[in-house]
C-alpha cells in the first residue's frame, strides 16, 4: 500500500513538473511575439475643404514625401536605437527582413505572414469636421471610397497608437489594451468582404495596409490605391453641391515593397501564405 502512495505521488511530482515546464515555455513563447505596428513613423496626409470652389482636396502623398515611398515593414520586433513613447516598444523596421510573430489570440494576428505599414493617415484639417455638416446639412459627413487597388492589397481599421484603442493604453504585461468598440483590424475597403466605402471619423487615422508574401513577387515591388474622398449622407450616398458638381478629390497612394532575404522568400514559398488563408 505504501508502495503504491509512493507511486501515485511521484507521478504527481511528474505531472506538476511537466505542467510547470509547459507553462514556462508558454510564457517564453508569449514573450516572442511581435507587438503589434505603432504608428510611428507617420505621414500625415491633411483632408482639407475651400468653402469657395466646393471642393474637397488631400495633400499628395508623393509631394509630401519627395517622390519616396513608404516602405511596407516585414517586422515589429523593437528596435533599441528607436523608442516610441514611453514603453519598450520600438518603432517598425523597415530594413527589416524577418517576418514578425503575432499572438494568434490577438487581432493584429491577421498580419502574420504580411508585409504592412501604417504609415499614411487621413488627417483633419482646420474646422472641417464642423464645415461640413454646417453646409450640406446635419447628417453630411466624409467618406473615402476604395476606387482602385492592387492584387493582394488589403486594409483594416486601425485606432489610436496600437490600432484597438484611441488612448494606446498598455495592461500589465505591456500588451495593448483591446477597446471592442473600436473595431481594431476589421476589414475595410473592401477587405475580408467590407464595403469599399468607410466612414471617416475626422480623426488622425493611420489604418493598417498589408500585403501578404505571395504578392510579393520581385524586390521594392510597388502596391498602390486610388480612394475617392467625397461628402455622403449616413449611408454613404454623395450629396452634391447646390450646383449639382461634386466636392470630392481623388487620390492614389503608393507603397513600396521589402527586399526580403532569399532564404526568407524560401520559408515564405514554403506556406506561410498557407498556414495564414487556414486560420
Amino acid at each position: 500500500m505504501n508502495l503504491n502512495i509512493h507511486v501515485r505521488e511521484s507521478g504527481v511530482r511528474k505531472l506538476a513538473t511537466a505542467v510547470a515546464m509547459l507553462l514556462s515555455l508558454s510564457a517564453m513563447a508569449q514573450a516572442s511575439y511581435s507587438p503589434p505596428p505603432n504608428w510611428s513613423p507617420m505621414t500625415m496626409l491633411n483632408i482639407t475643404y475651400d468653402a469657395a470652389t466646393q471642393k474637397l482636396d488631400v495633400v499628395d502623398e508623393a509631394v509630401l514625401l519627395g517622390g519616396t515611398y513608404p516602405v511596407l515593414a516585414i517586422d515589429t520586433y523593437a528596435d533599441p536605437a528607436i523608442t516610441s513613447g514611453a514603453t519598450s516598444y520600438g518603432r517598425i523596421n523597415n530594413s527589416a527582413t524577418a517576418y514578425g510573430s503575432f499572438d494568434p489570440a490577438q487581432p493584429w494576428s491577421i498580419l502574420n505572414g504580411t508585409a504592412f505599414s501604417r504609415r499614411l493617415g487621413w488627417n483633419p484639417s482646420g474646422s472641417i469636421a464642423t464645415v461640413i455638416p454646417s453646409t450640406y446639412g446635419a447628417f453630411a459627413s466624409i467618406w473615402i471610397e476604395r476606387i482602385t487597388a492592387s492584387a493582394g492589397l488589403e486594409s483594416y481599421n486601425a485606432v489610436g497608437k496600437w490600432g484597438v484603442n484611441s488612448a494606446g493604453t498598455l495592461d500589465s504585461n505591456n500588451v495593448p489594451i483591446i477597446d471592442a468598440a473600436a473595431n481594431g483590424y476589421a476589414g475595410i475597403f473592401g477587405t475580408a468582404g467590407s464595403s469599399t466605402k468607410w466612414h471617416w471619423d475626422y480623426l488622425m487615422d493611420h489604418n493598417v495596409y498589408a500585403v501578404s508574401a505571395a504578392y510579393i513577387t520581385v524586390p521594392s515591388q510597388l502596391f498602390t490605391a486610388t480612394y475617392r474622398v467625397y461628402v455622403g449622407d449616413s449611408q454613404g450616398n454623395e450629396i452634391l453641391n447646390a450646383d449639382g458638381s461634386s466636392a470630392s478629390s481623388l487620390e492614389t497612394w503608393t507603397w513600396q515593397g521589402p527586399v526580403p532575404e532569399p532564404a526568407t522568400i524560401g520559408l515564405l514559398l514554403a506556406g506561410v501564405f498557407g498556414l495564414r488563408r487556414k486560420r
